[in-house]
């Protein structure tokens, strides 16, 4: 593929501030290394573009419910359209975002695992920020409105993972002693 044709446009100063932000930068950065080097190829150095690496994202544990509800489109595999349709019972579309059914709360906005993420280090560093256990974690997002699947598995790893957990956590407070066999009378 060789370029044929091209054009050149005066664009007044006026129209062109992103333009010269980017030279700024370019400028800043090639003087902060000293001597820069410019290589002019006179032919592409890529005969051939090829993949080189290919991303799948795993689709989130969401997608399946949300097609079901929105769709009605359930997967092929037998097992895989039951559970579905057996989570989708207990969800509901509202304006386009999943909320699960909670027996004693209101709906739980259902989230995926970045999110998840977000909102599990939001409340555990910052928002709560009292050392909460794994369970108890879990339960505090659950109060402030938020579900997925593995959020207890997940705020426990968390907890152990943290450092300040781990230093302010319960230790045993009884005396250390010798281990003594028990005699039977």
């Amino acid at each position: 593929m060789n370029l044929r044709y091209f054009e050149i446009f005066h664009i007044p100063r006026t129209e062109n501030a992103r333009t010269d932000i980017l030279f700024e930068l370019t400028t800043i950065a090639y003087s902060s290394l000293g001597r820069t080097f410019v290589e002019c190829l006179e032919q592409s150095s890529i005969d051939k573009i090829e993949k080189v690496l290919q991303l799948t994202a795993e689709p989130s544990w969401m997608e399946l419910i949300i097609r079901y509800l929105s769709d009605g489109v359930l997967s092929e595999d037998p097992a895989k359209a039951k559970r579905t349709r057996w989570i989708a019972s207990q969800c509901v579309m509202v304006d386009g975002c999943l909320y699960k059914r909670s027996f004693s709360l209101f709906l739980l906005k259902c989230l995926g695992l970045t999110d998840a993420d977000y909102v599990l280090r939001k409340v555990h560093e910052e928002i709560c920020g009292s050392y909460l256990g794994g369970k108890s974690l879990a339960y505090k997002i659950l109060q402030q409105g938020y579900y997925w699947p593995t959020m207890k598995k997940d705020a426990v790893d968390l907890v152990r993972r943290w450092k300040p957990c781990q230093k302010y956590a319960n230790i045993q407070h009884q005396p250390a002693s010798q281990l003594m066999s028990i005699v039977a009378p």
